[in-house]
This record gives C-alpha cells, sequence and structure tokens, in this order.
C-alpha cells in the first residue's frame, strides 16, 4: 500500500502554513459573527442557499488547529536545527533574530543615508552656515552596504537550510 503522506520540509511546511492561513482569512471573512459590513445603507445581506455556516465554522477550527499544528512543529525545527555563521553554530531560530535585527539596521542605515546625502544649509544674514552631517556619507554607505551582504549571506544560508530540514508534520 502506498502512503501518501510524508514529513514535510522546512520550506514546504511554510508555504503550507501561509496557505492554512490564507484559508483561515477566507473562513473567518464568510461567517457572519465575523462578518463587520453585514448592513449597508438600505441594503440587508441574506446568507446564500448554498452556504452553511455550521460547515464553515468546522473547517474554520480544523484549520486553526492544523495552522497551530504545524507551526509549533516549524518552531520546533527552528530551535533543533543548526547553521553556521561567523564559524559559530547557531540555531535557526537565533539566525532568524539576527536576519530582524539585521534588517532593523539596513532600515536605520537607510536613513542616515538618505540624510547625509546633503547637508543642511541655513541663510542667515547674507551668508550661508553649512551644518556638517552628524555621519558621512561614506561611512552610512559602507555600513549599508556591509549590512545588505550579511543580510543576504544569512538569508541564503536559512533559505538553504529550509530546504535540507525535515519536520514532524505530515503533508495532507
Amino acid at each position: 500500500m502506498n502512503d501518501s503522506k510524508r514529513k514535510l520540509m522546512l520550506y514546504e511546511a511554510l508555504e503550507l502554513r501561509s496557505e492554512y492561513e490564507k484559508r483561515i482569512e477566507t473562513c473567518r471573512a464568510c461567517l457572519p459573527e465575523f462578518k463587520a459590513h453585514s448592513r449597508q445603507a438600505d441594503v440587508v445581506f441574506k446568507v446564500s442557499p448554498d452556504f452553511n455556516a455550521k460547515t464553515m465554522r468546522e473547517s474554520f477550527k480544523k484549520l486553526e488547529f492544523k495552522a497551530s499544528k504545524i507551526n509549533i512543529a516549524i518552531q520546533q525545527a527552528n530551535f533543533l536545527n543548526k547553521i553556521k555563521l561567523d564559524n559559530e553554530s547557531i540555531t535557526i531560530s537565533e539566525a532568524l533574530e539576527i536576519r530582524k535585527k539585521l534588517n532593523g539596521q539596513i532600515q536605520e542605515l537607510h536613513s542616515q543615508l538618505v540624510k547625509s546625502a546633503y547637508q543642511r544649509v541655513i541663510y542667515k544674514d547674507d551668508r550661508d552656515i553649512v551644518e556638517p552631517n552628524e555621519v558621512s556619507f561614506t561611512e552610512c554607505s559602507e555600513g549599508l552596504e556591509k549590512a545588505r551582504l550579511r543580510f543576504r549571506d544569512l538569508n541564503r544560508k536559512i533559505r538553504r537550510a529550509s530546504f535540507e530540514i525535515e519536520i514532524d508534520f505530515l503533508d495532507e
């Protein structure tokens, strides 16, 4: 007997979790208890004859349960599996946290770079007063490039690992 169910790779689990989230969103939008705008001016909405709220609620609960289970399996995989970063072995969870912080640094450095591209000039008493930048454009540019390259490298390592790690969750 051929069993078509198999454990998922991490990248597949991430895709399936995203699909579950979209399906949950669709179910929620259809259920009367989540319907925010059931009236509009002089229009009243009536349930379609082929819509069954009970069946939709059951689907909603099943999807929420599956989403919770797959999320737990993904988190376990992230805590148990490691990648190399700067000659150090770190968990995927740690790598994801580092990536999040790097992304914040990139945004901050981007803002600094844009700000440092121009000096502020104040026209006062028929003369120009030029305020020097707090950080030089060159320093900002180099720092931003370094952060972007580190982010790219880390992201590639995380993605590569997601294709190699099998999680404890069976495919549908």
